[in-house]
Parts: structure tokens; C-alpha cells; sequence
């Protein structure tokens, strides 16, 4: 016969273990991606400036991440004192000649799949209108678009993103 507190004692530790694993992942830089707009899947804080064709975790200005948050595209962060980090790929950096326009993103004079922007959000609510003619990016400039999705709220939108928005270069490790 088990001793009484013997479940408590086993739910404890497994809690315990749970969140020693969990930090120490934390840690190392390895991050939970969970949402519409990006393939859920473990990803990682690496070293080092994003180029076209990575992925790149980011912090969105007052203005969008107020917008994100009211509409429900992303979630509080920690203890509600910022919104989450939103991770995107990189569809053109330093160097890039890009353009955004009714047809959707040009990078280097090629349309890039999937980057018409929508009217409307799966809400029905009129989504923000944004243009941009040719223009290079300079260093410390990134265009980001939501990876093989034309749901997300990213560039098409906001345009531009610079250093001052950038949490780190981000490697996916897999996808759920």
C-alpha cells in the first residue's frame, strides 16, 4: 500500500524536473513557436545579424504591438509586461533592393510568393495599408514576412524593421 502524499511527492518532482529542463532550455536560447503566422516549432537564439533567408525574433513598435495585441494576433509576454517576441524570416537585409506595393513584397526585382497583402484579417476587420517604392536597405535594415503564410501580420504592413527592433538571429531546430 502506498504511503499517503506519495502522489503529491511524485507530482512535485515531475513539476521540479519540468521546470529545471525547461530553464535550462531557456537558457541556452532555445524558444516555443506557437501561433498562425509561423510554423510552430522549437526555434533558437543564435549569434550573430540576420540575412535575407533566416529567421529573426524581434520586438515590434508600441504602435504595431498595441494593434497586434488588441486584435488578438499575438499574446502578452512574462507577466503581461510586454508582448511576445514575434519571430519572422527575413525576406530581404542589408543590401537588398525591395519594394512594397498592390501586388506585394519585391525583393532584387523578384514578387515573392505569398505576399500580396490582405484586405481584410480573418476578424473582417480592414487591414493597415502600407506602400513602399524601390528602395535599398542599408546595414542594420530587415523586410520580414511571415514563412509560407499569408496570414501574418509583418512588413507588408509595417514596413522596415532596423537593429533597435532585433532580439537575435533565430535557427528553427523542428517543427511540430
Amino acid at each position: 500500500m502506498k504511503r499517503p502524499g506519495h502522489r503529491a511527492k511524485l507530482l512535485l518532482g515531475s513539476i521540479t524536473a519540468f521546470l529545471v529542463v525547461w530553464g535550462f532550455l531557456f537558457s541556452m536560447g532555445f524558444r516555443f513557436v506557437i501561433g498562425e503566422s509561423m510554423q510552430p516549432g522549437l526555434y533558437r537564439y543564435v549569434e550573430g545579424d540576420p540575412v535575407r533567408g533566416d529567421f529573426m525574433a524581434f520586438h515590434l513598435d508600441e504602435e504595431w504591438s498595441d494593434l497586434a495585441l488588441e486584435r488578438g494576433y499575438m499574446k502578452h509576454g512574462f507577466l503581461h509586461l510586454r508582448e511576445r517576441p514575434t519571430v519572422k524570416h527575413v525576406a530581404a537585409s542589408k543590401g537588398d533592393r525591395v519594394k512594397v506595393d498592390s501586388s506585394g513584397v519585391w525583393v532584387n526585382g523578384d514578387l515573392l510568393e505569398l505576399s500580396k497583402a490582405l484586405e481584410f484579417d480573418s476578424g473582417g476587420r480592414a487591414m493597415p495599408e502600407f506602400a513602399l517604392s524601390e528602395v535599398d536597405l542599408k546595414e542594420g535594415e530587415f523586410l520580414v514576412i511571415s514563412h509560407g503564410k499569408t496570414n501574418g501580420l509583418d512588413s507588408r504592413y509595417y514596413g522596415i524593421l532596423n537593429t533597435e527592433n532585433l532580439i537575435s538571429r533565430v535557427e528553427p531546430v523542428f517543427y511540430f
